[in-house]
C-alpha cells in the first residue's frame, strides 16, 4: 500500500503570461504556516493572497538550481494533491509590494533576489517591475 501524502499547505500562482500553477510552499513555510493558520484560524488565508513569491522555472537537477521568477500568488490552500517542487521561500506580501514607498520596494526586490546568480537576480528584478506596472494601471484583479 502507497504511503499517504501529509496535507501541506500550496499556493496558486499567476505568472506574467497569465498560466496559472500550483506549487506546495517550502517545508521550512509549512511549520510557520500551521502555527499562523492556529493563531489566525478566521483569516490565515490573507497572508499570501496577492503576495509575490518565488519559483523555479524549470526542474531542479543533480546540481542545477534553476532559474527563478516572481508570480503572483492567487491563492493559498492545504490540500495533500500536491507536486514534489515547491515555491522558494522568498515571498513579499500584499501590503509590502502593493506600497508607494520606493524604499521598500528596492527592500523587497533585494530580499525576493536572495542569493541567486546575476542573471535570475535580473529577471526578479524586472520581473518586479512589469507587477508593479501592472497594480499602478490596474490589471490585477
Amino acid at each position: 500500500m502507497a504511503k499517504k501524502k501529509r496535507k501541506k499547505f500550496c499556493v496558486r500562482v499567476r505568472c506574467l503570461n497569465g498560466r496559472s500553477y500550483q506549487f506546495p510552499l517550502p517545508n521550512d513555510l509549512q511549520k510557520a504556516m500551521w502555527q499562523y493558520k492556529t493563531e489566525n484560524p478566521t483569516n490565515w488565508f490573507d497572508l499570501l493572497s496577492q503576495a509575490l513569491i518565488n519559483i523555479p522555472t524549470k526542474e531542479y537537477r543533480e546540481n542545477y538550481q534553476p532559474p527563478m521568477t516572481v508570480t503572483l500568488v492567487e491563492k493559498i490552500f492545504i490540500t495533500a494533491n500536491y507536486d514534489r517542487v515547491a515555491t522558494r521561500g522568498q515571498f513579499v506580501t500584499k501590503d509590502n509590494w502593493q506600497r508607494n514607498d520606493l524604499s521598500r520596494h528596492w527592500n523587497n526586490i533585494r530580499f525576493l533576489q536572495h542569493d541567486y546568480p546575476l542573471m535570475t537576480k535580473l529577471r526578479i528584478f524586472l520581473v518586479y517591475l512589469i507587477w508593479m506596472t501592472k497594480l499602478h494601471i490596474r490589471l490585477i484583479k
